[in-house]
């Protein structure tokens, strides 16, 4: 005989789950609908007392119509109830699709089962007394009635409730970047570049997390600077903080490991702090200091490149001293930026007036171009092809002089349009 039960459908909490979700009621009937469904399907089994006995399953909407079950999480005890169960859900075919844009309907969902009431044999069925004396019990005043079978309110209302609106996640990412922004201040405080070493040119990354004392470890170092006193620096400076700010209460993420860059920006900033106090040493010829134009602010005051005719680049021959060396380097990293002008396209039209874009590129020691990345997009597609255009068709330049390190390192180029 069957016999109806009650039905709870347990939804997790995805991030993100119903931003763009179908109303509530549109879930709640659909959820309903499943719910009679199943249980219009389910036979009690036989000589066995259903009264008092739950089962956890896994089940799953399927495209075609019907519900398939991925597992028992939780079996009654009871292998005739739990096979009934079963019984009754691979019965549910034709079932409605859901919403239009319901996520959570796709998704597995937890599927409590538990009958209501003691289930008898055909021939035990007898008519149910019903006492006139005694009247039913009344709620309590205030209290919010029971959830009906297939009621999916409460677990609607929770999850609305527990995700932020817009408002609120753009308002818990200012924070988040707010306290991340205060950690390069503490670590300036720390740092101590050493002495006789140009840091304006290097740059490095670190993976760092909690010590658990309210300061920092490094955990890993993702790209060092190719210097081993600036990376011992970079790492005792962090080692240093010993007490962070309190990051905010919803920042889940601000107690996991994160990766903190130092780049030629941050280095270069905290050493002009110390340079009042020390005078800077001379770079010595292995690290010939970079021309006025590839400094560690180029980008910021460059003038426009402007396509000119060059002769082509001849390697002079060995230098003999560390000024011809420093002449030799100058004028290979020159030859790569008039290479790279003179295969620029410029784009016309005053939409492209006044854009700039930031590449970052890397040459082999055969002259072969390695990668290009970039760093700061124009804001217009068509004028970033252009600039990518442009360094691919150099992807093969003479060599870089030997012994030049720096020449092997990331270039950072910035293509500015000035003309109508």
């Amino acid at each position: 005989m069957r016999r109806r039960g009650w039905l709870l459908l347990l939804f997790g909490l995805w991030p993100g789950l119903l931003h763009a979700a179908p109303s509530r009621q549109a879930i709640q009937q659909w959820g309903a609908e499943l719910v009679a469904q199943v249980e219009a399907n389910w036979l009690a089994p036989a000589g066995i007392d259903s009264h008092g006995l739950t089962v956890q399953l896994s089940i799953q909407w399927q495209s075609t119509g019907a519900l398939i079950m991925h597992g028992i999480r939780r079996a009654s005890g009871q292998r005739a109830f739990d096979e009934s169960v079963v019984h009754a859900i691979e019965q549910s075919q034709n079932l409605p699709a859901p919403p239009v844009g319901c996520q959570i309907c796709l998704k597995p969902i937890t599927f409590n089962f538990a009958p209501g009431a003691k289930p008898q044999q055909p021939a035990q069925i007898r008519p149910r007394a019903i006492s006139r004396s005694v009247p039913p019990p009344r709620a309590k005043a205030g209290s919010a009635p029971p959830p009906a079978q297939g009621d999916f309110s409460q677990a609607i209302d929770q999850m609305l409730k527990s995700q932020p609106t817009p408002q609120q996640l753009a308002q818990q990412q200012a924070e988040q970047q707010a306290w991340q922004a205060q950690l390069y201040p503490l670590w300036q405080q720390q740092w101590q570049p050493p002495a006789q070493v140009d840091t304006r040119t290097l740059w490095g990354q670190w993976r760092v997390g909690w010590n658990g004392k309210g300061g920092l470890q490094v955990l890993e170092r993702l790209q060092s600077s190719g210097h081993g006193a600036v990376d011992a620096a970079i790492v005792q400076a962090l080692q240093g903080i010993t007490q962070l700010p309190t990051p905010p209460p919803h920042c889940t993420v601000c107690q996991q490991p994160m990766v903190m860059t130092f780049e030629r920006g941050s280095l270069r900033k905290a050493a002009e702090q110390t340079a009042a106090s020390e005078l800077a040493a001379p770079s010595p010829p292995e690290t010939p200091a970079l021309p006025h134009w590839l400094g560690p602010s180029w980008h910021e005051d460059a003038k426009p490149m402007e396509p000119t005719l060059h002769k082509p680049y001849e390697p002079p021959p060995q230098p003999s001293s560390a000024v011809e060396k420093q002449r030799e380097v100058a004028q290979w990293f020159q030859h790569v930026r008039h290479a790279i002008s003179n295969q620029w396209q410029r784009p016309s039209g005053d939409i492209h007036v006044g854009r700039s874009m930031m590449l970052r590129v890397q040459w082999l020691e055969n002259g072969t171009l390695e990668w290009v990345s970039t760093v700061r997009p124009s804001g217009h597609e068509g004028y970033d092809e252009t600039v990518l255009k442009a360094v691919e068709a150099v992807a093969q330049l003479p060599p870089p002089p030997e012994g030049c390190t720096l020449c092997l390192r990331p270039i950072y180029i910035t293509m500015h349009n000035e003309q109508p």
